[in-house]
């Protein structure tokens, strides 16, 4: 059984280029606000391999990450960015 972290932290990460439709279903949950020079993820990362599989989502999908910052942090846990995805999978590409 994984123990449940009591606190989590807000991340943003700066991308360049567009988020697909389809790509921002990749990341089921996070907050996405597009910008003239790219678009901007914000949302709870829970552990480091957490923030490891949000950032390899970027890579798989051919975003450059232009910067990953804790935003805000640590909070109350809640379910890591609203719960699973509408398919089932955890965000961020888990289980």
């Amino acid at each position: 059984m994984t123990a449940v972290p009591a606190t989590v932290d807000v991340f943003e990460f700066q991308v360049d280029g567009r988020i697909t439709e389809e790509a921002r279903g990749a990341f089921c949950g996070m907050r996405i606000v597009e910008r003239p020079a790219g678009a901007v993820l914000s949302g709870t990362v829970i552990d480091e391999s957490h923030l490891y599989g949000i950032l390899a989502q970027c890579r798989a999908l051919g975003l450059t990450v232009v910067s990953a910052r804790r935003a805000r942090g640590p909070s109350p846990v809640r379910p890591p960015n609203g719960g699973p995805c509408r398919d089932g999978r955890d965000a961020a590409g888990g289980g």
